[in-house]
């Protein structure tokens, strides 16, 4: 019979299902601390006789102290000296007629004779006897024990064997054939090894769901229980007070709910909303009221309040937001800042504009609003602090990229010159040769464009000015002079002179010598090759230079790609002539102005 009685639990949604399953819980726990641990687990001592209902303790260690009990194997060595039944010992058994000397008690030594196969058997208040082994077992002579029954009771034969033998009784684990059927809270099939939890201290268990160990009702841990409808009073030591009929709370998937005070809900009627603010965050009451750190930011020069007629909400608003009056009559009221006592106060328009200050701005009164770069500061209008910035320039002077226009420019004005051609080599006609063409200057694309001066040429002709296009002002470059001959044996020639553009800058023709080169960054043309005194020769025609532009931009944009003109390369001399000139290179200029 089981040792137990549990309580059943038909209705999970009544009030005592709770306390049922605690009790029984209580009852479980109860029968597991007086059932035998076997890893030792407190409480494991026995508070009354162990009854083994004629079953064995197998596998017992080596005693190791007096109270321990002994195993048969030391049995035997005790007695047979070896362990094994069947061998000779000196001292339980005699030889013939031979005593031993042996006492009980206090008596004194007396003298027991032992006849083959007879041992010492001790009696309560006698003295110890000679016995001959009867019933169960028989010694013989030679010192060995046969047993044959238990308690008179003739062994069965073995399962596998046709005779009883020793290893059958002594060590070993039963055969399957021999395993009997359980039955009870366990039940298996008799001659398998198999068993069956069918109940459970008498209650029968109709299934099994989840896994781990069996809960007990007092503080069981439990891992991810699914519950569904459930009863409790405390949960993690959180007192939970049952309603009536029924209750919801539900915390979103991912989301804490904290607490760290006492906390009532209590206001607002059934089936109201409180929203709680979407950021962190106080949460306010009437009685703590809401600072201003607990306010939402405002957007810059807004003010909080109501500016309609009628009972609304608080709201952000600006000064400019409000509805326009044209025409303000003396006794409207405007919101002023009374220097003298540090304090917001009100005045109205006509002793506004009968206090000491300006009455009118160009005949207009009331508000005078500051734009396009005017400032107010204090009571005097001026320029902006960006307005008040003096133009600044930008030189390119090689290479191309972009141009950047700086904060707060408000117009451009860009001059741009295409580089200057090169002279030509004096010598013509006896191997002379003509100068390159200076490079194009462009700002912007497809806006401003000024090209290069073409070089001197071998035909004898000068070198032309560049040309410019998408200026307010668009200037050909001035051309280069021409050549003159020299005369045998009398006297050289200088080479014609470089074209002169906008920013001047010609190379000259030297007599009896190389032409000069235009100056860096002025696109004028480089002079042309004289000629020697040594022979008649032809001097070299001087290269035009680059053209010129100006413009001036209103609305600039933030960037523009730009590119200077290289100079014109000079014409290398011919015989008995010397090289021309290099073109000057171009040049951009830009100048920034921030006010009007």
């Amino acid at each position: 019979m089981s040792k137990i009685t549990l309580q059943p639990v038909t209705n999970l949604q009544t009030s005592s299902a709770v306390t049922t399953i605690n009790n029984n819980s209580n009852i479980v726990q109860t029968a597991m601390d007086n059932t035998l641990s076997r890893d030792g687990t407190s409480p494991n001592q026995m508070n009354s006789t162990l009854d083994m209902n004629s079953n064995r303790i197998i596998n017992l260690p080596v005693a190791a102290s007096l109270t321990e009990p002994v195993r048969l194997q030391e049995f035997n060595q005790a007695i047979f000296g070896t362990g094994t039944p069947g061998q000779s010992a000196n001292v339980l058994t005699g030889v013939s007629t031979h005593s031993i000397p042996i006492a009980e008690g206090s008596s004194p030594i007396a003298g027991i004779t032992l006849t083959s196969g007879q041992i010492i058997v001790g009696q309560t208040g006698l003295d110890p006897a000679a016995r001959t082994l009867a019933r169960d077992a028989v010694l013989d002579a030679a010192g060995n024990i046969t047993v044959t029954k238990t308690n008179n009771v003739p062994f069965v034969a073995s399962a596998t064997t046709d005779t009883t033998n020793a290893v059958n009784i002594s060590s070993g684990l039963l055969p399957t054939a021999r395993l009997p059927a359980l039955t009870g809270d366990v039940t298996s099939v008799a001659t398998t090894p198999n068993t069956t939890v069918s109940k459970i201290l008498g209650n029968t268990v109709a299934g099994t769901t989840g896994a781990g160990n069996v809960v007990f009702s007092t503080a069981p841990t439990l891992a991810n229980p699914v519950l569904g409808t459930a009863q409790a009073t405390t949960l993690n030591k959180v007192t939970i007070t049952q309603p009536a009929t029924g209750s919801t709370m539900t915390v979103a998937d991912g989301k804490v709910l904290t607490v760290g005070n006492s906390l009532t809900l209590l206001a607002g009627a059934d089936g109201t909303v409180q929203t709680f603010p979407s950021v962190s965050g106080n949460v306010f009451n009437d009685a703590t009221k809401v600072p201003n750190s607990g306010l939402a930011n405002m957007a810059a020069n807004t003010l909080k309040g109501n500016p309609t007629n009628g009972s609304t909400g608080p709201t952000d608003f600006t000064v400019d937001s409000l509805t326009l009056k044209n025409t303000p009559s003396g006794g409207d009221e405007i919101m002023i800042w009374d220097v003298s006592s540090n304090g917001m106060k009100k005045a109205t328009v006509a002793t506004v504009g009968a206090s000491a200050g300006v009455a009118s701005v160009g005949g207009s009164t009331g508000a005078i609003g500051v734009t396009n770069g005017l400032d107010m500061t204090g009571s005097s209008i001026e320029l902006t602090a960006a307005r008040r910035t003096l133009p600044t320039r930008t030189t390119l002077t090689s290479g191309s990229g972009t141009y950047t226009t700086p904060a707060n420019c408000l117009w451009l004005e860009v001059t741009i010159a295409g580089g200057g051609g090169g002279g030509c080599g004096g010598g013509i006609g006896a191997g002379a040769t003509g100068g390159g063409t200076g490079g194009t200057t462009t700002f912007g694309t497809a806006l401003l464009s000024a090209s290069g001066g073409s070089g001197g040429t071998t035909a004898a002709t000068t070198g032309l000015g560049g040309g410019a296009s998408g200026g307010d002002i668009n200037l050909v470059g001035g051309a280069g002079g021409g050549c003159t001959p020299s005369i045998t044996g009398f006297a050289g020639c200088p080479g014609g002179k470089g074209g002169d553009g906008f920013f001047g800058g010609s190379g000259a023709g030297v007599y009896n010598s190389a032409g000069t080169s235009g100056a860096v960054n002025t696109g004028g043309g480089g002079g042309g090759g004289g000629g020697s005194a040594g022979a008649t020769v032809v001097s070299g025609a001087g290269g035009g230079s680059g053209g010129y532009c100006t413009k001036i931009i209103n609305t600039p944009n933030p960037t523009y790609a730009y590119s200077v003109g290289v100079a014109g390369g000079a014409g290398a001399a011919g015989t008995n002539g010397f090289n021309g000139g290099n073109g000057g290179s171009g040049i951009i200029i830009v100048v920034e102005h921030y006010g009007t």
